[in-house]
């Protein structure tokens, strides 16, 4: 069953999905109108109903953090590109093989 609720000026839909003997959400928002958003929960209803919806596997975090300071961190001052180089590092080095959907909040504490 999917649950739509408005978010400031935008509607956004949740949609329970099974997934390795849980469920897991795929939420989308955005839709300027109740019926659009209506309209994107049917269809992904239908979509899990035939077994269409796949969760992409989830990268590693090391990779992620990696992807995000080359995208989002490209004009910073050398000093700060270090600081972020060895923040890359020592969660390489803690996280290991660890992809971001295993990471729990005990571990980031532990961090």
């Amino acid at each position: 069953m999917a649950s739509i609720y408005k978010r400031g000026k935008t509607f956004t839909v949740s949609v329970s999905v099974p997934y390795q003997g849980g469920y897991k959400k795929k939420t989308k928002s955005g839709f300027k109108t109740k019926t659009e958003a209506n309209q994107w929960a049917i269809k992904t209803e239908g979509s899990k109903i035939d077994g269409d919806i796949d969760f992409k596997p989830s990268q590693l975090l090391s990779s992620y953090i990696s992807d995000w300071i080359d995208t989002y961190k490209t004009d910073v001052s050398r000093s700060t590109h270090v600081g972020y180089e060895m923040t890359l590092k020592a969660v390489s080095e803690y996280f290991e093989n660890t992809s971001l959907d295993q990471v729990t909040v005990t571990m980031r504490k532990n961090f």
